[in-house]
């Protein structure tokens, strides 16, 4: 199966519990390569007819006996995004009632938080808005995802604002955010807000959806974290089962247990 997807030059844009989503031209394929399933997936005429797939935000989203195939994409540059859903039980891309509402500033659509039924990205930090802009600061935009007929009317939306200590020198140059699921505790599913700021990272967690209450849970220091390399250049970090993952030039670290007291390991890969 790789070596079939390397013969046809499929671009994989998503990957979700072994499932891999991947793109040829205007065509989108869900692929398993253990058990070489391959199933593509019709797209309306307006979206093959654009003959650029790769502007449309598409994200693979599992769960234990579904998949679920969601698109947004824009006409003229518009911040009002239509959503298609695909889910493999319907089998049929259908487009939702509402628009998602991207906001003045562009979102990480590459990176994409799907928690407690809904759909979440981030924008970017970078500094092109004037100041009684809305929309002026990073913020979180959040948008109800479920299936077909069950779609409710009402669902729109909604705007999640980051901590202030988060916002505060988020222009700077060296500001990098991004949102993270935490696994589910006692039935309960939230969000991790990263910042790295002059090599300094910051955890948040979403306490409460409905007035955008963040709890500050890790602040530490790369310089004070006994890192075999000096002063190392941090090109990327994620969240992975609690603990950070990031990596510079030459390696790859972890910190273990955001929530608790953090441990270092020194090194995983060269």
């Amino acid at each position: 199966m790789l070596g079939f997807i390397a013969r046809l030059r499929l671009k994989i844009l998503s990957s979700r519990n072994g499932l891999l989503l991947c793109l040829h031209r205007t065509k989108l394929f869900i692929i398993n390569p253990a058990t070489c399933y391959l199933l593509h997936i019709p797209l309306p005429n307006h979206l093959q007819q654009r003959g650029n797939l790769y502007s449309v935000s598409m994200t693979l989203e599992c769960d234990s006996d579904d998949y679920m195939l969601i698109l947004f994409y824009n006409n003229n540059w518009s911040s009002h995004f239509d959503c298609h859903v695909y889910s493999h039980k319907q089998g049929v891309l259908s487009l939702r009632k509402n628009c998602f509402v991207a906001g003045s500033r562009n979102l990480k659509f590459d990176m994409p938080v799907i928690c407690n039924g809904a759909i979440h990205f981030i924008s970017d930090c970078y500094i092109y808005l004037t100041e009684d802009s809305t929309c002026f600061r990073p913020y979180i935009m959040s948008y109800e995802i479920t299936n077909g007929d069950d779609e409710d009317e009402s669902v729109e939306t909604k705007f999640l604002r980051v901590p202030k200590e988060a916002r505060k020198g988020s222009h700077d140059d060296s500001c990098h955010m991004n949102i993270f699921k935490r696994g589910e505790v006692a039935g309960y599913q939230t969000i991790y807000l990263v910042r790295l700021r002059k090599r300094v990272f910051t955890v948040w967690i979403l306490t409460n959806y409905e007035s955008s209450s963040w709890r500050r849970i890790m602040k530490v220091r790369v310089k004070g974290m006994g890192l075999v390399e000096w002063n190392p250049v941090i090109k990327g970090f994620t969240v992975l089962n609690g603990d950070l993952v990031f990596a510079t030039k030459k390696k790859v670290y972890t910190l273990h247990h955001v929530e608790l007291v953090p441990k270092i390991c020194v090194l995983i890969f060269n």
